[in-house]
């Protein structure tokens, strides 16, 4: 079906994004692509991800941009799949993606993770292609399994000098890459949010949904209710302080071990799903954002997450890990802090010592500065690196 519809009206050139994921909710994926449109570069922009059940296979993004869901024999899921499963499964998506663009006029291919690395370099061997590899985190240690991780290792390193452009979303990331492959330029666009703070959008406040006192300090959590993210360290910590709310606004696994602190302690709330065009204007009712992300492997070092980044454009000032990456942002340009993510001691001292004007001073700071959190700035290095591959 997709083959007779693109045969109608083929176009001239198209950028293909392949991203191993089902793709719903890839902000960064999504940003890329755009600045790809704005470009003009190409006719079609088509993201190609795998079908998960109760999603639908093709779905429009704009007059420019596409997304395929691959149908597969092979079923995708995101719960565990056996290894015999999930090689067959890989085998076949690639084989279906390659067969369905092998014959169309592939200009830019991009590389969304390691994964997709090996099928990216093919396009560019056979067609041409100019290669653009965007890991989104440091994919040669991102999984949990030692084998996979020397797998990826591997396959990163003999591939990753194919392509034409590295793009990444982190200075420490793109520090490693040009070290540990002698790579001579890495483009770095961090995963600021598309769009800025609006101060005349009106939600209604941290304080005035769960009857805060303004003599009250508010922090927020915000983002997915998952592993990692020091959730459980919060609640212990937090439980000690009535006078220090904390609130956490998203969905995930982890609501579960929310609940009985919800029912046990006043000072502890939980707000669940907010539009993704309400977050920042939530985020800008709160005294201070919690990114205290755990390091789990040195993606998590590395790493400058894309909720650091919301808090900051929110003019929230942030208490971060203190790896390189948050530290860069929050520290030197004295907008944050940063305290040992591992130890409850660690945060519950900055709590004991945090005051309100302290707080105060650390927001007029980033009143001054915010305006560099900013995507119009960061995609500059994306447009910089079509028009040197071009």
């Amino acid at each position: 079906m997709m083959w007779m519809r693109w045969n109608r009206a083929m176009p001239k050139n198209i950028a293909l994004h392949i991203s191993q994921t089902p793709f719903k909710s890839e902000a960064r994926l999504i940003k890329s692509a755009k600045v790809v449109e704005e470009l003009g570069i190409v006719d079609k922009v088509m993201i190609v991800a795998f079908l998960e059940e109760g999603l639908e296979e093709h779905e429009k993004i704009s007059d420019t941009i596409e997304v395929w869901r691959v149908k597969t024999w092979f079923r995708f899921s995101l719960n565990n799949m056996g290894i015999f499963h999930k090689v067959m499964l890989m085998v076949e998506w690639n084989l279906r993606i390659l067969l369905s663009f092998l014959f169309k006029p592939v200009k830019y291919v991009n590389a969304h993770s390691v994964e997709t690395l090996p099928l990216s370099c093919l396009f560019k061997w056979l067609k041409g292609s100019k290669l653009v590899y965007e890991p989104h985190e440091l994919e040669a240690v991102k999984d949990p399994s030692p084998l996979l991780r020397k797998i990826y290792a591997k396959v990163e390193r003999m591939l990753v000098k194919q392509s034409h452009a590295v793009l990444v979303v982190s200075g420490g990331i793109q520090e490693w890459y040009q070290k540990e492959y002698g790579l001579k330029k890495v483009y770095l666009a961090q995963n600021v949010p598309e769009n800025p703070f609006d101060p005349n959008q009106k939600v209604a406040s941290y304080r005035e949904r769960f009857g805060i006192p303004e003599n009250e300090l508010v922090f927020v959590f915000q983002g997915g209710l998952i592993g990692a993210r020091n959730i459980e360290r919060y609640l212990r910590v937090f439980a000690d302080f009535p006078k220090k709310h904390l609130v956490f606004m998203g969905n995930g696994f982890m609501e579960e071990t929310i609940r009985p602190y919800l029912d046990k302690y006043a000072h502890i709330h939980h707000m669940g799903f907010v539009p993704v065009s309400d977050i920042l204007a939530h985020s800008h009712t709160a005294d201070v954002g919690l990114c205290l992300i755990e390091q789990k492997n040195l993606s998590y070092y590395y790493s400058a997450p894309n909720k650091l980044f919301e808090y900051l454009t929110a003019g929230t000032p942030v208490l971060a890990s203190h790896f390189p990456g948050m530290e860069k942002v929050v520290v030197e340009q004295g907008i944050g802090w940063s305290a040992d993510p591992h130890e409850d001691e660690a945060l519950r001292t900055w709590l004991e010592q945090i005051t309100p004007e302290e707080i105060q001073s650390k927001r007029d700071q980033l009143e001054k500065v915010r305006g560099q959190f900013n995507w119009s700035e960061e995609k500059k290095q994306i447009i910089e690196l079509y028009h040197t591959i071009a």
